[in-house]
C-alpha cells in the first residue's frame, strides 16, 4: 500500500481519542487501547470503588475448592447480577483479556445465583480496581502468534472444561474463554 500512497503520521494526537468506551492513544510505532474511564464508572455504579485491590481476577482454588460451596446460599434477586456480568463481559470482551476466565465462569450462573458467585464478582472487581490503567499495546510486528489451553473439569458441579484462546499479532487481537460442549473423560481430550 506503501508504493501507491504515501503514509505520514500525525504528531498532532498528543491525547487519547474517546471510541465506544474505549480510550484509544497512538504514536508513531505502537497504539494503546484501554477502559480505564469505564472501568471506574462500573466500579463506581456498583459501589466496589471502596474497596482493597487484589492483584489476580480469581482466589486459587476459588473454582475448584468443593468447601466454597459447601454452605452456599441462593442469592437475593434484588442483586442486578445480570447488569454487573454484562458490564463484566463488556470489558473482558473488548480489552481485558486477563478476566475472561472469570467472567465466563461467573456468566454461568446468571439464572441461579449464589453467595459465592457475588463473593467471586467481588473479586474480579476488587482486581480490576487494582489494574483500572491496564492497557493493550498494539505494535507493527507481523508475526501472527496463536496460544490455547484447557482446564480439566473446571466446573465442578458439571463436569465441563473450559477452552481459552488467545491469538496475538503485535498485540492481542483474539480472545476467549469458553464451557467445552461435551464432558471431558481426560485432560488429553479436554486438550482436544
Amino acid at each position: 500500500m506503501s508504493k501507491i500512497f504515501e503514509i505520514t503520521f500525525d504528531n498532532s494526537m498528543k491525547d487519547s481519542i474517546s471510541y465506544l468506551g474505549m480510550e484509544i492513544k497512538v504514536s508513531q510505532h505502537e497504539m494503546f487501547v484501554s477502559q480505564a474511564k469505564y472501568t471506574k464508572s462500573i466500579l463506581q455504579s456498583f459501589k466496589f470503588d471502596t474497596m482493597n485491590a487484589a492483584v489476580t481476577p480469581t482466589e486459587r482454588g476459588m473454582l475448584t475448592d468443593e468447601g466454597n460451596f459447601v454452605n452456599d446460599r441462593p442469592l437475593s434477586k434484588s442483586v442486578l447480577y445480570g447488569e454487573v456480568i454484562g458490564s463484566l463481559l463488556y470489558l473482558s470482551t473488548i480489552t481485558r483479556p486477563d478476566i475472561s476466565f472469570a467472567v465466563n465462569y461467573l456468566s454461568r450462573f446468571n439464572s441461579k445465583l449464589m453467595e459465592s458467585n457475588w463473593k467471586m464478582v467481588k473479586r474480579v472487581f476488587t482486581y480490576l480496581k487494582g489494574t483500572i490503567n491496564y492497557e493493550i499495546s498494539y505494535s507493527g510486528a507481523t508475526d501472527l502468534v496463536a496460544y490455547t489451553d484447557s482446564y480439566y473439569v473446571g466446573d465442578i458441579h458439571t463436569g465441563h472444561s473450559t477452552s481459552g484462546v488467545l491469538v496475538i499479532r503485535g498485540g492481542p487481537v483474539v480472545w476467549y474463554a469458553q464451557k467445552q460442549y461435551l464432558v471431558a473423560t481426560s485432560t488429553a481430550e479436554a486438550e482436544y
